[in-house]
């Protein structure tokens, strides 16, 4: 699908990420057309990319805000989503974006409602769903249901993955031609990098602590404190050890 009244297309030549890279500097620079053009592109066709359903996500809503077009058609990809969901299509994937886009509009009390109805449809199917409902379920107050269904070990290693991955970053080429137009996009990743893995370890510690499984909990924060030695580290599973969720949970 292409946005006919901004003009744009795709060239023959363009990768994925050159695409969503173009959609940030056309927001920046005041393109919304064009910028919404690029992110309708981009959702519908990098199904694969890590940054669909996250940092391009989250680069939408901002462009939501100044440009409503592009929130009206968020809000139709989400409902268009939860449609499949009832409907029975592609009901993983559609969960996942579902409760991508509400996270990224705030709107995360419908995600908490969904899992709630899906528990009761299909326990399989809501086991597989439950890591993109458990931000949705935490600021909902349902910790003793994410105990239900969090595998705290695995969550750990997928983390450790991830942060292993985003460590890897200055290493892309697309990445270090960016820096060079951005010398200050370095400092701004790392500290990205730290403080998505702090927060994602601190949430695991809190949920386990908060489910009386304190010795599940020591263990996860004693190994997150061997993969990384920050201040900020420490004290955010400090607090997440008394039960406490890191900060961004408070807005």
């Amino acid at each position: 699908m292409t946005d006919q009244s901004s003009g744009w297309k795709p060239a023959d030549y363009q990768n994925l990420e050159s695409i969503h890279t173009e959609a940030c500097e056309d927001r920046r620079a005041g393109r919304y057309a064009e910028a919404l053009a690029k992110r309708v592109w981009y959702h519908e066709n990098a199904i694969e990319s890590p940054v669909r359903l996250s940092f391009a996500l989250g680069d939408w809503a901002e462009l939501s805000q100044v440009y409503p077009p592009a929130l009206e058609k968020l809000i139709v990809i989400r409902d268009t989503a939860k449609e499949k969901l009832f409907n029975g299509n592609d009901r993983e994937e559609s969960f996942h974006e579902f409760a991508s886009i509400n996270q990224c509009l705030g709107d995360e009390r419908l995600t908490a409602e969904m899992f709630l109805w899906l528990e009761i449809q299909d326990a399989d199917l809501t086991r597989k769903c439950y890591p993109s409902a458990e931000s949705a379920l935490i600021r909902a107050g349902e910790y003793q249901l994410c105990g239900k269904y969090m595998d705290p070990h695995e969550a750990f290693q997928q983390r450790l993955h991830i942060f292993e991955h985003q460590k890897r970053l200055p290493d892309n080429p697309l990445y270090q031609k960016l820096r060079t137009a951005r010398p200050d996009l370095g400092p701004l990743v790392e500290k990205a990098t730290k403080d998505s893995f702090t927060n994602s370890i601190a949430t695991i510690v809190a949920l386990l602590v908060l489910n009386d499984r304190k010795v599940e909990a020591q263990e996860i924060a004693g190994r997150a404190m061997t993969e990384l030695n920050d201040g900020n580290l420490d004290s955010t599973i400090a607090s997440a050890l008394e039960g406490i969720f890191p900060p961004a949970y408070e807005k």
